[in-house]
């Protein structure tokens, strides 16, 4: 099969950008001390970007 290397290059882009979002969140960093607190910041952190995300999305502005 061929894969077309513009869809996969935008693919990329895409992926690198949240990981790259994530980590900015402190992904890489959490000093949880049991599974439970682990798996709860991984949680918080990934709904604070996608509430990041649909408020630039939609480009809701709390100032109006």
């Amino acid at each position: 099969k061929q894969h077309n290397k513009r869809e996969l290059m935008a693919i990329r882009r895409t992926i690198e950008s949240v990981f790259s979002v994530l980590k900015y969140y402190g992904i890489e960093n959490i000093l949880a001390r049991s599974i439970v607190g682990f798996q709860q910041t991984v949680e918080l952190i990934v709904l604070t970007y996608n509430i990041s995300y649909i408020l630039q999305r939609y480009e809701f502005n709390f100032f109006n």
